[in-house]
């Protein structure tokens, strides 16, 4: 048995025995566990790799062997954030990690759970939220060749995202962001890698395509409505959307789904243009060919680009990814009107720059 301190003695000095002692195979299932608890409640940043990592072997060999319930929601917290502790040090995390069992000891013990009919709410938001930390810590080193559980995790993200953002006004962020990220994962994951079987990247693709098109029926849908979306979880749908689109994800989507989307698609760019964030506004303006049908007011919005300044800032930069997009757009009148042809023409000869002027003259 594990020694319980008497009240007057500082519990945070005491941190690194008691860590030390997480390791002490005497312990039974209830004394670590409360151990453990107690020990990330202290505050993880105390653990070093090598200690978060051994916790966490213990930690999920308890979860998995216990079968004849469900998985304590205390330990599944403090395994959390140790997962959080690790990502300060990725490399040192995957080392160590890799000649233990916790990895996928975990993977087990979620996919258990996300097959388990009816769990319940904090359940569902502890898988998400330490399975998007997983895949941002480890990445495909995750799964295991062949298993169904990324396929699996993928259909469930495109499903959750519904349940989350299911009232516009009220759009809990924290539990939307784990979603985000694991969707933003698929998407890369399955255009550049070949990890996954050409028959579960087919699928997976199929669900993020599922998850795009109703992100952008629904941001249409309340701008239609006139319905607010909160600024930070617009960005998140932006980005995602983006991403989805920079890979030709737009060859998979229906154009009536995704042109009333544009423009307050535009409008979030606009901000970043505002805030001087050329990579995040950049984002948008390279996808700006794949639509089929644009805004006619999408010049102005070059034209903010095109004029935007910063701290990097890099003209000759700005003028050929302009350029680029102007050249892929040549022969379309749906994106610009007479005044804002005018105003380009003007611009292109206020910054000097002849194949802009020749461009914005073509148009």
């Amino acid at each position: 048995m594990i020694n319980t301190p008497e009240d007057d003695v500082d519990l945070k000095d005491m941190q690194p025995q008691l860590i030390y002692n997480l390791n002490n195979e005497q312990l039974n299932d209830e004394e670590f566990e409360k151990l453990f608890v107690c020990c990330v409640k202290l505050g993880v940043n105390a653990f070093s790799l090598d200690d978060a990592v051994s916790s966490l072997n213990q930690a999920m060999k308890l979860l998995l062997r216990k079968t004849d319930q469900f998985p304590s929601k205390d330990i599944l917290h403090g395994v959390q954030e140790l997962i959080e502790r690790l990502t300060s040090n990725p490399r040192g995390a995957l080392y160590l990690s890799s000649n233990t069992s916790w990895t996928g000891d975990l993977l087990t013990v979620i996919k258990r759970l996300l097959q388990t009919f009816k769990i319940s709410e904090e359940y569902i938001t502890l898988c998400f939220e330490i399975s998007a930390a997983m895949l941002i810590l480890f990445g495909t080193k995750w799964f295991k060749t062949g298993d169904v559980f990324p396929v699996l995790l993928c259909s469930l993200a495109s499903g959750q995202l519904r349940m989350v953002v299911e009232e516009p006004d009220s759009i809990n962020a924290l539990k939307l962001i784990p979603v985000i990220s694991i969707l933003e994962f698929f998407i890369d994951a399955v255009d550049e890698t070949d990890f996954f079987s050409d028959e579960d990247a087919t699928k997976m693709s199929y669900h993020i395509k599922d998850a795009c098109t109703f992100l952008f029926e629904y941001i249409a849908e309340c701008h239609k409505q006139q319905q607010t979306i909160s600024e930070d979880v617009m960005v998140m749908f932006y980005k995602l959307l983006c991403t989805f689109l920079s890979i030709g994800g737009m060859e998979m989507l229906s154009q009536d789904s995704v042109t009333p989307a544009i423009e307050p698609m535009m409008n979030v760019a606009q901000s970043f243009i505002m805030q001087e964030n050329m990579t995040l506004a950049g984002l948008f303006l390279y996808n700006l060919p794949a639509f089929k049908s644009l805004p006619q007011n999408t010049l102005s919005f070059i034209l903010n680009y095109l004029q935007l300044k910063p701290a990097d800032y890099d003209k000759t930069t700005i003028f050929a990814q302009v350029s680029s997009i102007l050249e892929q757009l040549s022969g379309r009148k749906d994106f610009c009107t007479d005044n804002s042809k005018q105003e380009a023409i003007k611009l292109a000869a206020e910054v000097g720059d002849h194949k802009l002027s020749e461009q914005f003259a073509a148009l």
